[in-house]
């Protein structure tokens, strides 16, 4: 139900419930999607500081959660969300896509993505959004990051696989084991193997040092996820209101005019305003400080920056 509101009320499902000092007051906490939700801006931040190392010490555990929802483990690559990966695998995963998005191995840069930008677009007479968004963050995370062939057809990952796969994971696990579902939940499971061992070939090509087979495949399977979720959804959709926001001129946006000078702060305005990430959730096994609270704990990032 908490879900449901929330989609239809965004911010003032947050507010009819933190607001209970008067207009403009915000408590620290209320309670929805069956936990506790941090409402306040440095709350959340202080949180955010020290979740990767919380995570690494089994303090905070995330489980298949994206968001206040529960994703079906059976559409998983071996039935785990990379969100949710166990404090050995965080381990290693963790400075991987640290070095490999904006250390010392990243292999892309603002002038590659200005180019597959234009080639892009040059390829198109029509752009249909979200989908062309996502299709053109897909493929730049395809081929600048991972090193997949330049032939990797995104608008089919975007159109089926993600799109697929995105809807059956919002279903709960026994409805995918239903007779027409169930065949659904087969072919998205066929796909993760067929897109794994092309991602483990690009890795191998590209990361010769990563021997190990088992390592080298947790770091694709991490990467088919941030194809589906984190990358391939979250850059796509907040490129594609980024351009909306041209229009609307929300916020402090009001008065904007676009320059190259200043295209970051369409960016981050338009984060601010749309949050690709609106809810972090996860299971508080120690207490945080001085609060004696545990349990499932949401941090309410789109809230909080409003």
């Amino acid at each position: 139900v908490d879900v449901t509101l929330w989609k239809l009320r965004g911010e003032g499902f947050y507010k009819a419930r933190y607001e209970r000092q008067g207009k403009g007051s915000r408590c620290p906490f209320i309670r929805a999607f069956d936990g506790n939700v941090v409402c306040r801006v440095d709350d959340v931040v202080e949180r955010l500081k020290v979740l990767d190392e919380s995570l690494l010490r089994g303090d905070t555990v995330r489980h298949n959660w994206l968001g206040p929802v529960k994703l079906a483990s059976s559409v998983m690559t071996e039935g785990v969300f990379c969100l949710g990966l166990k404090p050995s695998d965080h381990e290693v995963v963790r400075p991987w896509l640290d070095k490999t998005l904006s250390g010392p191995t990243k292999t892309w840069d603002e002038a590659k993505i200005r180019k597959a930008a234009r080639e892009f677009l040059a390829s198109r007479t029509t752009l249909s959004l979200p989908g062309a968004a996502r299709e053109f963050a897909v493929y730049c995370m395809a081929t600048e990051w991972i090193g997949l062939p330049q032939w990797f057809d995104a608008e089919d990952f975007v159109k089926r696989y993600q799109n697929y796969r995105l809807n059956a994971s919002l279903m709960p696990d026994w409805a995918l084991k239903l007779p027409v579902l169930s065949w659904g939940a087969a072919w998205i499971n066929d796909k993760h193997a067929e897109y794994l061992e092309e991602i483990c070939a690009a890795l191998e090509r590209w990361q010769p040092e990563v021997s190990d087979n088992a390592q080298r495949r947790l770091f694709a399977a991490t990467a088919l996820d941030s194809f589906t979720y984190a990358g391939g959804l979250s850059v796509g959709d907040i490129t594609q209101r980024a351009i909306a926001e041209l229009w609307n001129k929300q916020g402090d946006l009001k008065d904007f005019k676009l320059t190259e000078e200043n295209v970051d702060e369409l960016i981050l305005e338009t984060a601010r305003l749309h949050p690709a990430v609106s809810n972090i959730a996860y299971e508080r096994k120690e207490r945080f400080g001085e609060l004696d609270i545990t349990g499932r704990e949401l941090l309410a990032i789109g809230s909080a920056m409003q």
